[in-house]
């Protein structure tokens, strides 16, 4: 039975050409998308609310002289944004936001709903927008 991720677009389109390499490595294009009038039911029982965004992942590297310099370790990676509640409050599970990172994602519609069914007890198979 084909089970579909129902994701809403918050932003806008990319605003000039210099942006046209992001375009080619995402489908998604310049949003933030997300889970946000319904929740998942997680594998942890919780039920979640997503969000989900690129980045360019950075990472801190030595040089032979010993200088220290930024570089990019990732474009487009996929960065993701959880909300479950219980009595107490909303919170997130950053353990589970950190796990997802370490897989790097990238942010695009495969990666999400692969992402997705990381942490989801039941198995998506496409994605749609509303």
């Amino acid at each position: 039975m084909e089970k579909i991720l129902v994701l809403e677009k918050r932003g806008c389109n990319y605003a000039d050409l210099k942006d046209v390499e992001k375009m080619k490595i995402s489908d998604v294009g310049n949003y933030r998308v997300g889970i946000y009038d319904y929740s998942i039911r997680g594998k942890d029982g919780r039920n979640y609310i997503l969000e989900f965004g690129g980045y360019e992942k950075k990472k801190v590297v030595e040089t032979k002289t010993g200088k220290k310099k930024i570089v990019t370790d990732y474009i487009n990676a996929l960065h993701i944004d959880t909300q479950y509640e219980d009595e107490k409050g909303c919170w997130r599970n950053l353990e589970l936001e950190k796990r997802l990172q370490e897989m790097r994602f990238t942010y695009n519609l495969e990666d999400i709903l692969k992402c997705v069914n990381e942490i989801s007890k039941d198995t998506y198979t496409s994605v749609i927008f509303v």
